[in-house]
């Protein structure tokens, strides 16, 4: 490959125009040499000195002012004319030019040459040749002597200069002898041509040349050069040939066609049509048949070029044999790892550290076998390429530290550690495998370790277990003379260990239990098998001689020869749990009673269904009595009286009921200081005459949703409470308060805020410590005496507090007093029901039909000559069957009243079976006391109407208004 000869020069010359321009300097200089010599005479002199003298005064020619008019003498002018004509043309010239006389002394130079010794030299004319412009390096003569006239023109050489600028540059000097006459001085004239960028260039060219042919037959690839046109080689490599099989000489005077390279010859017409699509032909896998025929797998690229005007096809194959092998090799090689991998009975995976800012901050699992799965418990597709401390929910992901010293150290590191999120074992060696990638080969040895451990801490384990154990551990000989015993025996029985070791058990018992246990060690050495052992109860005596009861169990304990050596065995001290005994003999006591006490109430409630049901004819006739207008006034001063007494009467029962827990719980919205002051009078009767009883309403709103009778039953249970506290005088304190609960308040305890009502009840009775306290409201729990109290009332009320969505605090200290704060949620709207209840019940009748089934006569007379006289169309009857037959003759039916509790079928079997047929039928329940036909856990079902015995007429008038309106 040669060199372009259009390469610019650095001043963007070629360096056929430099060679021209040289050419043209060389050709001005003869002529102005010629012009000189030829020209000058006697008559033209005048002018040709003028020129003259102005050369040798060292003007630059380029800088001389315009030239000198001399006229229409022809003559005169045209010598003169042509000086300054070469004069202006060695200025217009680029290439340094300079004239000497035979002293060396420059006389004439142009603005380049100037320009190439510096503009510095202020006065160049007179002034010897610089240095690296006079001699030539290889003939010392040629300007020091007239040799150069005698040479003639010098033809050239090569030197280097420093200019100005203090460049080094490299240049073609040229001189040359001149005469200006037969008789005058000889003189020299030179041209300097710079070839600084020239050199370069060449040396570059030549460079990238050299490079290009060591990369071109250096190549472990096969490269080739192609003409597209005819396919013919124009030149391949040695690779090329190696790969082949074929000398260089046979592949270029042939196309790969004629080689028969392409295994198949549509490969090389796809690769030629991409190529024309100007698509790169990029790492193709394509098939080659070499000179022997064998076929080899090659990776083909190729791309188009236009070489001497023709374009070619440079392309390279990387052959693929050894490859293909080692690819065979590395998938047989892969294939026996996974079998390994996936084998093996250690837990096995390959991780990569996650760096963060040049730190490594967590790692991710790149490959994992089923033994790692089975011994972490994670499954493969949870694992990969998650960060370690989210896959274990953790901070750090487990043994970054230990790992990442591994990948920096290189050196391997094994170690046995707790691995947390599996809590087990494992034996672990970590390997550093490259740059940030490590693995990790893992073994559970959690049975290992916990045999281990518990091998070398038996001893201390054993040791520890008797030292602490409250169970007496002992061995003695068939003398029951004792051999080891634990300290647990001076706690126990006030021996130390020392005192004890070498005692009989005579010395630490009775006669009467020593000969009872001495009669079962004697069995025991008579009767003796493997699975013979002894449990059995005894007294045995402390140091200072007190009782204690004890559960002894033991074993025959064997000799190297198998024959009985003495005993072992455990003595438990049992003397909390024969108290215990004691005290549960004590809880059945009080569950007898307490079993009596529901007797009671259930009598109590059975009493009061029947007392009820009378005080409903009493009161009920009494009212119609009374409503009767032609009645003098003392008899209607007597009924007042009785109908005052069934009202009282009525209360009494429904208190009754609540102390036998069989009312029926119906909240509604109650101003607590309202039902409080109407239990006053109830409540006083209940404490001594000595014992003051102070009420503090609060002011303001103060209703809650509860039932009456629940709170009948919190004052009873708490002032009968306090008055047992108090003894004998003093002050039980009844207070009321609003208060509000913030969020986080720690006031009583309660931390569920809100608006609430406070009830205190408080005495200055003798308060309780800390453990009564405690237990305060536990069932059956009493500091009473046997017969005294159930232990069931403070139970029942801390049960309807909460009940009623209620915190119930207890402060008290000992011999000051107690003070119990129930808080109830405050209900600031308004009984608007109870209100529509007092407008219902002054509406009469609409001419509704009811029918009333009770098998008390008299209430049922009662019931239906009140409902009766409000309008309403009547249907008795007193047994359910007879009232399933009346229905039957009954078209248009609006209300049953029904009794809960009858023979044969009670109301509520009674109403299903009529709502059957009449589903429109609206019921009314009545009743003297709960069934559970009606009441589930003590409050009424939603959607059952119910009126309690006993009831007045306003109360059955307004029930049944307000029924028949739902």
């Amino acid at each position: 490959m040669t060199l372009n000869s259009e390469r610019k020069t650095g001043s963007d010359c070629t360096i056929d125009e430099l060679r021209h321009r040289l050419e043209v300097a060389e050709s001005a200089l003869r002529e102005l040499r010629r012009t000189r010599c030829d020209n000058q005479t006697e008559d033209k002199r005048e002018g040709e000195e003028e020129i003259h003298s102005g050369l040798e005064s060292g003007d630059s020619v380029g800088d001389r002012g315009p030239s000198r008019s001399y006229g229409q003498d022809v003559e005169l002018w045209q010598p003169a004319m042509q000086s300054r004509i070469l004069a202006s043309l060695m200025d217009a010239l680029p290439i340094p030019m300079f004239a000497t006389d035979k002293r060396g002394k420059i006389c004439i130079f142009n603005r380049a040459f100037k320009a190439a010794i510096g503009d510095a030299r202020a006065d160049i004319p007179g002034e010897l040749l610089p240095d690296g412009w006079q001699d030539d390096p290889g003939n010392d003569s040629a300007d020091n002597s007239i040799d150069l006239l005698s040479f003639g023109n010098n033809p050239g050489y090569k030197r280097k200069f420093t200019d100005s600028n203090g460049i080094e540059r490299e240049v073609v000097l040229y001189k040359s002898a001149y005469r200006e006459a037969v008789d005058r001085d000889v003189g020299i004239v030179g041209v300097m041509l710079d070839i600084t960028a020239l050199r370069h260039e060449e040396r570059q060219w030549a460079e990238i040349e050299n490079k290009f042919f060591a990369a071109f037959h250096n190549s472990p690839y096969g490269i080739s050069v192609t003409r597209l046109t005819d396919g013919k080689f124009l030149d391949v490599n040695e690779a090329f040939c190696s790969i082949s099989g074929y000398s260089r000489e046979e592949i270029l005077a042939s196309t790969s066609l004629d080689l028969n390279l392409w295994v198949n010859p549509e490969d090389r017409e796809r690769v030629i049509s991409d190529l024309l699509k100007n698509v790169m032909v990029y790492g193709r896998e394509l098939w080659f048949r070499q000179k022997s025929g064998v076929a080899l797998p090659g990776l083909f690229y190729a791309s188009l070029i236009t070489f001497e005007e023709d374009r070619c096809i440079v392309s390279s194959i990387m052959d693929l044999t050894e490859f293909k092998k080692t690819e065979v090799a590395l998938v047989q090689s892969e294939k026996r790892f996974r079998l390994l991998f996936d084998s093996m009975l250690f837990g096995f995976c390959i991780g990569e550290l996650v760096i963060e800012n040049e730190k490594a901050v967590d790692f991710v699992f790149l490959d994992v076998n089923p033994s790692f799965e089975h011994i972490m418990g994670i499954r493969k597709e949870q694992a990969l390429n998650q960060p370690a401390s989210v896959l274990y929910g953790v901070q750090q992901a487990p043994l970054l530290d230990l790992i990442c010293k591994v990948v920096r150290s290189g050196v391997p590191l094994h170690i046995e550690t707790f691995f947390d999120s599996i809590s087990r074992y494992l034996e672990v060696t970590i390997n550093r495998l490259a740059d940030g990638l490590f693995c990790l080969l893992f073994s559970d040895i959690t049975d290992r370790k916990q045999a281990e451990e518990a091998l070398s801490e038996s001893e201390r384990k054993f040791k520890l277990l008797a030292d602490n154990t409250v169970d007496c551990i002992w061995l003695m000989d068939m003398n029951m003379t004792f051999q080891y015993i634990n300290p647990a025996v001076e706690k126990m029985t006030g021996w130390t260990v020392e005192e004890w070791v070498g005692t009989n058990l005579r010395d630490h018992c009775d006669q009467e239990n020593f000969e009872k246990m001495s009669t079962i060690v004697m069995n025991v050495q008579k009767n003796f098998s493997f699975d013979t052992g002894i449990a059995f109860e005894a007294i045995m005596l402390k140091k200072s001689k007190e009782p204690i009861h004890v559960e002894i169990t033991g074993k025959a304990l064997l000799d190297e020869n198998g024959a009985i050596a003495g005993l072992q065995g455990v003595t438990r001290n049992i003397s909390d749990r024969k108290f215990a005994e004691l005290e549960k003999e004590k809880l059945r006591k009080q569950l007898v009673t307490a079993q009596r006490m529901e007797s009671i109430g259930r009598l109590a409630g059975g009493v009061a269904h029947d007392y009820n049901n009378m005080l409903s004819v009493i009161i009920g006739f009494t009212e119609l009595a009374l409503d009767r207008k032609t009645m003098d006034d003392s008899l209607r001063k007597d009924l007042m009286e009785v109908l005052n007494a069934g009202r009282r009467s009525a209360e009494i029962t429904r208190q009754l009921q609540a102390f036998a827990r069989h009312q029926i719980i119906k909240p509604k919205l109650l101003d607590l200081n309202g039902v409080i002051e109407g239990m006053l009078k109830m409540l006083r009767r209940l404490i001594n005459e000595d014992i003051e009883l102070i009420w503090r309403p609060g002011y303001g709103i103060m209703q809650v949703y509860i039932d009456s009778s629940q709170i009948d039953q919190i004052l009873a249970n708490l002032i009968v409470n306090a008055q047992d506290a108090i003894g004998g005088a003093g002050r039980i304190t009844i207070e009321t308060h609003r208060v509000k609960i913030e969020k986080n308040s720690k006031t009583d305890k309660i931390s569920i805020p809100g608006d609430y009502v406070l009830l205190v009840v408080s005495d200055n009775g003798c308060g309780m410590d800390r453990e009564t306290l405690n237990k305060l409201f536990e069932p059956f729990f009493t500091t009473k005496g046997v017969g005294e109290g159930t232990g069931l009332g403070l139970s029942t009320v801390y049960g309807i507090v909460n009940q009623n969505s209620g915190f119930i605090a207890v402060t008290a200290d000992p011999g000051i007093g107690t003070t119990f704060k129930i808080y109830l949620p405050l209900i600031e709207e308004s009984d608007s029901e109870g209100m529509k209840a007092e407008l219902r019940e002054h509406v009469s009748a609409k001419g509704e039909t009811v029918l009333i089934v009770e098998d008390e006569v008299s209430i049922l007379k009662l019931t239906s000559h009140i409902l009766k006289q409000q309008g309403y169309v009547v249907i008795e009857a007193s047994k359910p069957e007879q009232a399933i037959r009346t229905m039957q003759e009954i078209s248009d039916l609006h209300l049953l009243i029904t009794d809960v509790v009858m023979p044969k079928m009670n109301g509520r079997e009674l109403a299903e079976a009529l709502l059957k047929e009449h589903p429109q039928l609206k019921v009314l329940f009545m009743s003297g006391y709960t069934a559970d036909v009606i009441a589930h856990h003590g409050v009424l079902v939603e959607g059952v109407n119910f009126l309690p015995k006993p009831f007045s007429k306003r109360d059955l008038t307004g029930k049944v208004r307000e029924v028949l309106d739902s």
